[in-house]
């Protein structure tokens, strides 16, 4: 998995801010990617599952209030 420094350091060079004077800071940097993962995840939600038990002849089943039946 991709470390937040890892994920800095990649911005540096695509931005060509990889000098010893960088333009851009971290903290920006960092709040740029937090924005940008949270932009995503809202676009792309973590795949959920659940388990429900069915038996022989069942017609319909009872979905859990916590998932979200738009999104079955």
């Amino acid at each position: 998995m991709t470390t937040r420094l890892q994920m800095r350091q990649a911005v540096r060079r695509r931005l060509g801010d990889t000098g010893i004077d960088p333009l851009w800071d971290d903290l920006f940097l960092n709040d740029a990617i937090d924005e940008g993962i949270r932009r995503y995840s809202t676009r792309f939600p973590r795949q959920a599952s659940t388990v429900l038990a069915v038996t022989v002849g069942d017609r319909e089943l009872t979905i859990p209030p916590t998932v979200n039946a738009m999104q079955v």
